[in-house]
């Protein structure tokens, strides 16, 4: 069955207030749930360097790839629960590890042996708080362990007077909201259309019973 740009006018126009509707509804609530269901979320970041302690200033190639070694390593201490009881501890959270776990995401670079601590909360002040000290717990944690001092802290998460929240998006999700809106409407529009079997234009008409058509009655208005 060929559609027409005249059919695409005419099935949007015959359903265009029921597209309107359902697009205001969507953006409305797109609108009430960014602003008023959903709690605003806050990310701190606190980024370390991992090295091979050398005597030189200057690393080698396969000091390189051992520094890529230990940032893989200083990566799972950093997640290990032994670091996050002392942060929990440290700075008295009403939380669990497994609950504080999931707020936290670790990303290193091997390329540039940097690993970078994100924390997310709803407070970006106690978001701050955490990330820097997961930074000072981990650092310590490591050069512990491994009996060496080649973790540094290059940038701390610092608080800003004005944070941004990073989610949610309102204006992302109004925009989605309602570009999925228009395509359902329309796509409910032209299945309408397709479920309707009755013949609607004098092409229809002629093309079903191979007939031409004489004469149309058109339709008054009172």
């Amino acid at each position: 069955m060929e559609i027409h740009i005249v059919d695409v006018r005419r099935i949007i126009r015959h359903n265009l207030k029921m597209i309107l509707v359902l697009v205001v509804l969507s953006v409305l609530a797109a609108w009430l749930v960014s602003y008023y269901a959903l709690k605003p979320q806050y990310e701190a970041t606190a980024t370390l360097l991992v090295k091979k302690p050398g005597s030189e200033n200057q690393m080698v190639y396969d000091d390189f790839i051992t520094s890529e070694k230990m940032v893989k390593t200083y990566s799972e201490i950093m997640k290990s629960r032994l670091v996050m009881e002392d942060v929990i501890a440290n700075l008295k959270l009403t939380t669990t590890s497994e609950q504080l776990s999931k707020k936290i995401s670790v990303r290193s670079d091997n390329e540039s042996l940097l690993t970078s601590i994100t924390v997310r909360d709803e407070n970006f002040e106690q978001a701050v708080r955490i990330a820097n000290e997961f930074a000072d717990i981990s650092m310590q944690k490591w050069n512990s362990i491994m009996q060496m001092s080649s973790v540094t802290i290059i940038d701390r998460a610092k608080q800003g007077e004005n944070p941004e929240p990073v989610f949610p998006r309102p204006f992302l999700n109004i925009a989605l909201a309602f570009i999925l809106s228009l395509m359902a409407g329309i796509g409910i529009a032209f299945l309408r259309d397709f479920m309707d079997k009755s013949l609607k234009t004098e092409e229809e008409i002629e093309e079903l019973f191979g007939l031409p058509v004489l004469g149309v009655i058109p339709v008054m208005k009172d």
